[in-house]
C-alpha cells in the first residue's frame, strides 16, 4: 500500500459557507443524495459498497472476501465489472462504438427507474434511522428529518 493512504486531507477552493444550515439543506444534501443515485446508476448490488475497499482491507474476513470474490468474478477491484445500468450502457457503447436512439430512450428509463427506487431504498432507511436520546428525549436525526420533510416543523 502506498505511503500515506488512508491519511486524506481535503483543501477546499471554496471558502466555509456564510449559513452552515442553508448549505446543508440546499447544497450538501441534496449532493449526498445525487451521489447515492449515481452509485446505484454505477454499480447496483447489494454488496457492491465492497468494491470501494482495497482488497488488502478486507483481508481479515473471510466471509467478506468470499462476497468480494463473487463481486469481482476473484479479480481485483479495479477489474470488476460493474453492474450498474449507465455501467453496462458505457460497456456497450464503447464494445459496439454507438448508442442507438431506441437504446437511449430504453437507458434513460432505465436510469429513472433505478434513481427512483434507490430514493425510495434511502427514503425508507433515513425516516427509519434509531432515535438517540439527548438529555434524556428521543431526537430525530437529521437526516430524518430532511427525508421525512419535517426540518422546518423541528426548527
Amino acid at each position: 500500500r502506498p505511503e500515506g493512504v488512508g491519511q486524506a486531507r481535503v483543501v477546499k477552493a471554496r471558502e466555509p459557507p456564510r449559513n452552515v444550515a442553508k448549505y446543508t439543506l440546499e447544497v450538501g444534501m441534496p449532493t449526498l443524495l445525487y451521489g447515492i443515485i449515481m452509485d446505484a446508476w454505477v454499480n447496483n448490488q447489494p454488496d457492491g459498497y465492497l468494491l470501494k475497499y482495497e482488497p488488502a482491507d478486507l483481508a481479515g474476513n473471510p466471509q467478506i472476501q468470499d462476497v468480494y470474490a463473487s463481486i469481482t468474478g476473484g479479480t481485483s477491484g479495479t477489474d470488476a465489472v460493474a453492474k450498474g445500468t449507465f455501467s453496462r450502457a458505457v460497456k456497450e457503447a464503447q464494445t459496439t462504438g454507438q448508442l442507438v436512439a431506441e437504446k437511449v430512450v430504453e437507458l434513460s428509463e432505465d436510469l429513472w427507474a433505478d434513481a427512483l427506487a434507490r430514493m425510495q431504498d434511502v427514503y425508507w432507511q433515513w425516516i427509519n434511522l434509531p432515535a438517540p436520546k439527548l438529555h434524556g428525549t428521543r431526537q430525530s436525526t437529521f437526516a430524518t428529518l430532511w427525508a421525512a420533510g419535517r426540518v422546518c416543523e423541528h426548527a
